[in-house]
């Protein structure tokens, strides 16, 4: 582990071997309906390592006291997105999915129940920037047009899954 952000909880890990990005998306350009996807990797031992994307749209932000801001989304999120990317159809990362549990202090109001939520991009590309040997590797956002499908891969390649044990 090289870092850890103590206000959005993301930690920022190493690993050794060349692998794919995704870009990260502008912050400014979300706006509600925003359509968005998450991809996930269920249970491999029901389903094995076949990816799973769930697509919806972002509902707004929601702000939280001394805290990042999080997208309110109504993609359908399952326990397995917690820490994935949260992705528009281009592959450009929106955010990063977090677990509803996880806000239940964090955000006043409570969280809506139907809507799950990620934290906004722009509080995960300061933590980037803020280790100076990533900034050169970060991707700009895509522009253009592709098929779910294909952003699905994208992401896919562009993943890990990490297994802490204590």
């Amino acid at each position: 582990m090289v870092d850890v952000d103590p206000n959005t909880h993301l930690a920022l890990l190493r690993a050794e071997g060349e692998f794919p990005c995704l870009a990260l998306g502008d912050s400014n350009a979300i706006l509600p309906e925003t359509e968005v996807g998450t991809v996930c990797f269920p249970n491999a031992a029901v389903s094995g390592l076949v990816h799973k994307i769930k697509r919806g749209g972002v509902h707004g932000l929601a702000v939280a006291p001394l805290t990042p801001q999080y997208l309110g989304i109504t993609a359908e999120v399952l326990p397995s997105h917690s820490g994935g990317a949260l992705v528009n159809q281009l592959g450009n990362v929106l955010g990063i999915v977090v677990s509803k549990s996880d806000l239940d202090e964090d955000i006043s109001p409570k969280p809506i129940e139907d809507l799950q939520y990620a934290i906004a991009i722009g509080p995960v590309t300061t933590f980037l920037k803020a280790h100076p040997y990533l900034v050169d590797k970060l991707r700009a956002p895509r522009s253009g047009l592709q098929e779910w499908s294909e952003t699905a891969q994208q992401v896919e390649a562009a993943s890990a899954t990490v297994v802490v044990w204590q």
